[in-house]
């Protein structure tokens, strides 16, 4: 948001504020320097990884590969642009430096734009899971080509609009005609209108289409017969949206309450309050920036899917080193038996199988002669089912 400098003098405060100002100072260092750092050595890490499994053949035609892929790149993206402003507030008690102004602003506009472009992609994800609830039957939703020209857009879309509110949010500061600052004033209106549109619209989107989902899998023409396997699912359903609802919302809401009520909480006019502000401000920033950290955790490993494809790469590695030790693999439940699941199917994780498919609405099933199996034929599902 807006800039973490510090400036603040205590010549004239008391004793007791100025060791509670040395105090507040040093734990934000603290602070300011290790999150940054747990970004860096988990955060990054974390995504890469989850790049490397959702590219594996078996799954990255997914359309929720490529989204997710995408969500974890920008990730990254925001975590490089923003860490070292924590870093070097934590040593230098300043914002970056810039010898050109030109660059200043091309700096704040990618960062801005890097950390808005990740959370809308959060809202992108979970509606393009909703779109495979109502319209499974459209072909080009299920389009590989599709999800590129959606990221696109929306990368256009977000750099249109940041624009001017960058422009208009900026002030220029000059260091003996050397270095740059570019100032983001918490004082301009211009904080709210970015608060608006990086959270707060994602947020009720983000919400109201997974309550809608449930809601859907409740329907009769959407959701799963009532009894013990489709009440086990229908929970693991819920729990995962409920997850990934109150995962975005405790990165956010600490910031969207903070700004509102700044000059309420705090006594900005002596040189306390303005440090307590600060610390607070820093340290509902983090908060914010901790969602790039983990939310490939969330939209990803709680997917069996995923979570199969990921402990066979690490069985690949470990068969290496020590070929007699092999991890356990989970296996994706598939119920074959129309007993079990309605026609109609349902959608279990971020990254689970999304959908299956009605079988009478469903060309690409074919039959698997009764000769292979000894009780009969069976169906054979579409190879390109959902993560």
């Amino acid at each position: 948001m807006y800039d973490l400098s510090l400036d603040i003098s205590i010549n004239n405060a008391t004793n007791d504020d100025c060791d509670t100002f040395r105090s507040i100072l040093l734990a934000q260092k603290i602070l300011l320097t290790l999150i940054p750092v747990f970004f860096l050595l988990v955060g990054i890490p974390g995504n890469m990884i989850t790049i490397l499994v959702l590219n594996r053949p078996t799954i990255k035609d997914n359309i929720f590969s490529v989204y997710l892929s995408s969500l974890c790149y920008f990730n990254i993206i925001t975590l490089l642009a923003h860490s070292p402003r924590f870093i070097s507030q934590a040593w230098i008690q300043r914002e970056l430096y810039f010898t050109n102004d030109h660059f200043c602003v091309l700096y704040r506009l990618f960062s801005l734009s890097a950390v808005t472009i990740a959370t809308w992609l959060l809202l992108v994800i979970t509606a393009a899971r909703l779109f495979f609830i109502t319209e499974r039957t459209k072909r080009w939703i299920q389009s590989y080509c599709y999800p590129p020209f959606v990221i696109l857009g929306l990368v256009v879309f977000v750099t249109v609009v940041e624009i001017p509110i960058v422009a208009k949010w900026l002030r220029f500061s000059d260091d003996n005609g050397k270095t740059v600052l570019c100032h983001q004033s918490s004082k301009s209106n211009m904080v709210f209108v970015q608060i608006v549109f990086q959270m707060v619209i994602p947020a009720v989107g983000i919400i109201s289409m997974n309550l809608w989902i449930v809601l859907k899998h409740k329907m009769k023409d959407y959701g799963l017969m009532e009894n013990a396997t489709s009440a086990r699912l229908r929970q693991h359903l819920v729990g995962l949206l409920a997850v990934s609802s109150t995962h975005f919302i405790v990165s956010a809401l600490p910031l969207c309450i903070y700004f509102p009520n700044e000059r309420r909480i705090f006594d900005l006019s002596t040189p306390l309050g303005q440090v307590k502000a600060h610390f607070t401000y820093s340290l509902v920033a983090l908060i914010l920036y901790s969602n790039n950290a983990t939310s490939f955790i969330t939209y990803c490993f709680f997917g069996r899917r995923f979570r199969g494809e990921f402990f066979k790469i690490i069985n690949k590695y470990i068969l290496m080193v020590c070929p007699n030790l092999r991890l356990t693999v989970p296996i994706l439940d598939t119920p074959s038996d129309s007993k079990r699941l309605k026609p109609s199917g349902t959608e279990t994780s971020m990254t689970d199988v999304g959908l299956r498919e009605d079988i009478s609405m469903a060309p690409s099933l074919k039959m698997v002669p009764s000769s292979e199996f000894p009780e009969g034929p069976r169906m054979q599902a579409p190879r390109e089912s959902l993560i």
